[in-house]
């Protein structure tokens, strides 16, 4: 639950971006502490609805971003007028308009805080908010002062005049172009301190509430339950991305307990002031995969089944038959490729990663998923789940050690590889032959009715 609600009043739709972009800056270093509530969340029309009234009243803040007088402002004031009449000596709350310098405040709200667009003015707004509100006292200035630039920068994108909308979830990871964050991607983890913003609900995709703005990512990440899968991914794709100058190839994407799945892809980066910083955007496309939407028509058991041959012949097909076999050439070669044996192991890596995903997406990824869908079946005890996830794991685990080595230790990767094939030749026998009995046992659907011709 957040510590403080802002209400960004704005013209709409033309300033809805930069209003988007202001309160994410805003909200940026706050964790989930400022709750961000956008005046193009609801539906605009000649009166306030209930809806709009209960949100802009529920705010602790009202901010109006102010454009100048060559438009129609009454909507707008009429937002404000509503957040004015909670307004007493004995709470907190206060209208702020965020103008240009060269623009006089609407004359109704004179009397309230004017800040005129400018770092340093915006800077100590944030000052305010964070220090003197307590909403993080103890925050690293230096935050605060590059927030203030960006929402600075954000405000006068009211002067454009183009209207995007953004149609699916779409975020962006700024950070500085250092050493030390390299270090951190070369590790498979995002820095710390990497600005994450976004259209379209983008915080759900971590399990945060849409309303939350922007994130640094140790605030969004440290108790995501799927950062061990997708941390890893968004960081081979940065790096692929900025080496390799070309596309790196996507994962899929399942949010904890959603059944909406998307496609993530790195769509472009950007190396901005003078390459001192780089930020690279994301798009979540949803897709619609027909296996997805038949579960209320399938039992517990043959859906498992399905999913796990779906699942142990891709492993076979390609981390055993294709990338396995590759290595294998490799290991008792008489001169080494380095190049290509790079392109294998990061292939394999990547491809454990991939399984990992495809697992959790399909809802077998823990013993238990497997074990409640077929509580009875002795072949599938959770005892014997458990035991293999172990192994699987350890096994995996030795995979990523032995490429850290130098030289990699291409025999020890092999033999995990081996162990693991073993495992995956076990599940891919019974799954199938489980699901051959499945369809075995399939009945015909309900004839249609006969019906009688002409007579």
């Amino acid at each position: 639950m957040s510590d403080l609600k802002i209400f960004i009043s704005h013209k709409m739709p033309k300033d809805g971006g930069a209003a988007s972009l202001i309160g994410q800056f805003i909200a940026a270093n706050s964790g989930s502490k400022i709750e961000i509530i956008l005046a193009e969340t609801f539906p605009k029309g000649g009166r306030l609805t209930p809806e709009i009234t209960t949100a802009i009243q529920s705010a602790d803040v009202f901010i109006l971003l102010y454009t100048g007088e060559d438009e129609d402002w009454g909507y707008c004031l009429l937002e404000a007028g509503q957040f004015q009449a909670t307004i007493t000596d004995a709470n907190r709350r206060s209208i702020v308009v965020l103008h240009d310098p060269g623009v006089d405040v609407p004359k109704p709200l004179t009397e309230y805080i004017s800040v005129p667009v400018s770092e340093d003015n915006l800077f100590e707004f944030l000052r305010q908010l964070y220090v003197d509100r307590r909403i993080y006292p103890g925050i690293d200035l230096k935050f605060l002062r590059e927030a203030a630039q960006r929402i600075s920068s954000a405000f006068h994108q009211t002067d454009v005049l183009a209207l995007n909308f953004d149609l699916v979830p779409n975020f962006s990871i700024e950070f500085e172009n250092s050493d030390k964050n390299w270090g951190a991607l070369k590790s498979e983890l995002i820095p710390d301190p990497a600005l994450l913003l976004g259209s379209q609900n983008w915080q759900t995709l971590f399990g945060k509430d849409a309303v939350t703005g922007g994130w640094r990512w140790h605030g969004l990440s440290k108790d995501w339950v799927g950062r061990s899968l997708y941390e890893p991914e968004l960081a081979r794709m940065i790096r692929t991305a900025h080496i390799q100058k070309d596309a790196p190839q996507g994962c899929f994407m399942r949010p904890h307990q959603s059944d909406e799945l998307y496609r993530l892809t790195l769509r472009r980066y950007e190396e901005v002031n003078d390459a001192s910083r780089l930020v690279f955007y994301f798009t979540a496309a949803p897709i619609d995969l027909p296996i997805f939407g038949i579960h209320d028509t399938a039992n517990p058991e043959e859906l498992m089944l399905y999913n796990l041959v779906n699942a142990c012949w891709y492993a076979r097909r390609k981390l055993i038959d294709q990338l396995y076999v590759d290595l294998l050439k490799h290991v008792y070669a008489s001169e080494q490729d380095l190049v290509a044996i790079v392109d294998i192991v990061t292939s394999i890596k990547n491809e454990l990663r991939s399984i990992e995903i495809q697992a959790s997406i399909r809802k077998i990824s823990k013993p238990m998923d497997v074990s409640m869908a077929v509580p009875t079946d002795a072949e599938f005890s959770l005892s014997g789940l458990l035991k293999d996830e172990v192994s699987w794991d350890e096994l995996s685990a030795k995979i990523f050690e032995f490429s850290k080595k130098d030289p990699m230790d291409l025999i020890g990767i092999a033999k995990a590889l081996y162990e693991m094939a073993k495992m995956n030749q076990k599940y891919y026998q019974i799954s199938a032959a489980k699901y051959a009995e499945a369809a075995l046992k399939l009945q015909l659907p309900i004839a249609p009715p006969e019906v009688d011709g002409p007579k």
